[in-house]
């Protein structure tokens, strides 16, 4: 699952994060709580399961999380006020956005790559909420998907610090992820 997980942008040196300088990390996104999604189409069940916020916090004291869409399709922004809540209340905020079994498979064709639903709408505000808080406020976005995925938006939005891809990367994911962003692999 390290092995598999892989930096896309990281603007002025953001990763790794450095838990000393976080007292409150923000997570949010559809994936950020995902278990049985990390591990795609074709697994068997596992005997246990590490989700991205529970690995990111084997890291912090505090976490404070907002989930900004009910799912990956992520059709209704209702969710987005809580979201940017929680970015301006952090010192450091990783949104797990991206895709699941609803979206990719066999029989689940996609017109266009975009991040699913209003994702990059949800990436957008929250950056931008995390930044008007505190502009040295670090902001990475991880993407877990089993399809390619355009993030532009996201590469080129100047609030947004890091990007990381991820894949599913099966039932440790969650901690390989956040051993990747806190240096420890």
């Amino acid at each position: 699952a390290r092995q598999g997980v892989v930096l896309l942008k990281n603007q002025g040196a953001t990763l790794p994060l450095k838990a000393s300088s976080i007292a409150t990390l923000g997570v949010v996104g559809p994936n950020a709580n995902a278990t049985t999604q990390m591990l795609g189409n074709y697994a068997g069940a596992p005997f246990r399961v590490v989700s991205p916020s529970q690995g990111l916090a084997s890291y912090v004291t505090a976490l404070s999380q907002a989930a900004g869409c009910d799912t990956t399709l992520c059709q209704s922004d209702s969710g987005f006020a809580s979201a940017e809540a929680v970015a301006a209340a952090s010192d450091a905020v990783v949104m797990v956005v991206g895709d699941d079994d609803k979206i990719c498979g066999e029989a689940n064709d996609r017109v266009v790559i975009s991040l699913p639903g209003m994702q990059a709408a949800l990436v957008a505000k929250v950056a931008s909420a995390a930044k008007l808080a505190s502009p040295n406020r670090p902001v990475v976005v991880v993407v877990m998907a089993g399809e390619p995925v355009d993030l532009s938006l996201a590469r080129d939005d100047p609030n947004v610090d890091a990007i990381v891809w991820m894949g599913y990367p099966g039932m440790l994911g969650g901690q390989a992820m956040a051993d990747v962003l806190f240096g420890a692999a």
